[in-house]
């Protein structure tokens, strides 16, 4: 079942494979079908067609679902995310800076941004906002530029694996469903991920390395040249650092001393 009529909405090739996959190994997908709720003791779903409002109850031997996303409130309060945004945060797709809110930057899947939202295509944007943070910070313009960069595996069998690869505007990287057939490329990729992957993974959070894509080395930016007539021109810093003092307070005195 797919609420959706597609399954990589920013990847038409990639959709494609996949759609080409699931007819091939005999596979059948109603569209256009959302999950509204589960019975567990009974092993039913209910499901609600989008386009004619028909509802439907089906059983089921094993579940797995990915269920819609809402905005947090505290973000639709502050008029970060909005219904024009689907709930998401408004930001420039090349800087990741929020187009009302300067001093607001956003990672991952909270952005309102046309690309596939993947661990790796977060990661590829902590690059890019923490350089642009620094020069916001010095009121410098942002030369920092996210290409829509979004890798996400595809898991072809029990021990074989491609990628989705892709950029903004439906750009293929090179890499994009490289082996798709599951040779032995797939299969090593298979093997990686499954016995190198999670170390490899889980030194990027203890900040072991910068992650993708230069890992071991800090990304720098050349960015795009300045518009005519502000070349080397920088306006004051859109923040300044304040400094408070920490009074002293009296230590307590321990229980059962006098």
């Amino acid at each position: 079942m797919n609420a959706n009529d597609t399954f990589c909405k920013h990847h038409e090739e990639t959709d494609k494979f996949i759609k080409d996959k699931i007819q091939k190994l005999g596979i059948k997908v109603d569209y256009g079908w959302n999950l509204k709720s589960i019975d567990k003791t009974k092993k039913e779903a209910v499901f609600e067609n989008l386009k004619t409002g028909q509802k439907e109850t089906r059983t089921y031997s094993q579940l797995y679902t990915l269920v819609p996303t809402r905005p947090h409130d505290s973000l639709v309060e502050a008029g970060l995310a909005t219904k024009e945004t689907g709930g998401l945060l408004d930001v420039d797709r090349a800087t990741l800076q929020h187009k009302k809110y300067k001093n607001i930057f956003g990672i991952g899947d909270v952005n309102n941004i046309p690309t596939t939202k993947t661990f790796y295509g977060g990661f590829h944007q902590i690059h890019v906002v923490r350089h642009n943070i620094q020069r916001n910070l010095k009121g410098q313009s942002l030369n920092a530029r996210y290409s829509g960069y979004s890798k996400s595996p595809i898991y072809l069998g029990q021990n074989s694996i491609t990628y989705s690869v892709h950029y903004y505007d439906q750009k293929a990287s090179w890499s994009n469903l490289i082996d798709r057939n599951g040779g032995p490329i797939s299969n090593l990729r298979y093997y990686f991920w499954g016995k190198q992957q999670k170390k490899r993974i889980f030194n990027w959070y203890l900040k072991k390395s910068w992650g993708p894509p230069t890992f071991k080395l800090k990304r720098t930016f050349r960015g795009e040249p300045a518009p005519e007539g502000t070349e080397g021109q920088e306006t004051q810093p859109i923040f300044q650092a304040v400094k408070r003092a920490v009074q002293d307070t009296p230590a307590e005195t321990p229980k059962g001393t006098h």
